[in-house]
């Protein structure tokens, strides 16, 4: 449970970090725009931390994302600037789908490199 705490919380430091500093930019105090800020942060933040609190859980995942990772840098910058809120999805999409491509070829990979060992088993 402390992982999940420690996921979620700094996430969401991040990003609501960003959404104070906007909204008291230049000495102007407008909570209203934090408060609409807010969900949006809150909901973002919660998802990521689930997905970390899931690899953390399946070892298997965790060192396909990891390899994935390893090899696509710009993917990684992508993942790191989202769970920030640096980047918005609109952003960093393009990097993140190439992760969500590349860990799928990885898996298709492996099923069909094990579907052939058991094809040429005694």
């Amino acid at each position: 449970m402390h992982l999940k705490t420690l996921t979620v919380k700094g996430f969401k430091s991040f990003a609501s970090a960003t959404a104070l500093v906007d909204a008291t930019a230049g000495g102007a105090t407008d909570a209203a725009a934090y408060a609409r800020a807010w969900p949006r942060l809150a909901r973002r933040q919660i998802g990521l931390g689930r997905l970390v609190l899931r690899l953390a859980e399946d070892g298997a995942l965790r060192r396909r994302v990891m390899i994935a990772l390893r090899d696509a840098p710009e993917s990684f910058r992508a993942f790191l600037a989202l769970a920030t809120g640096a980047w918005g999805w609109g952003r960093a999409l393009p990097g993140v789908a190439r992760l969500g491509l590349r860990m799928l070829a990885s898996r298709s990979a492996r099923a069909a490199g094990e579907a052939s060992a058991r094809a040429h088993a005694p």
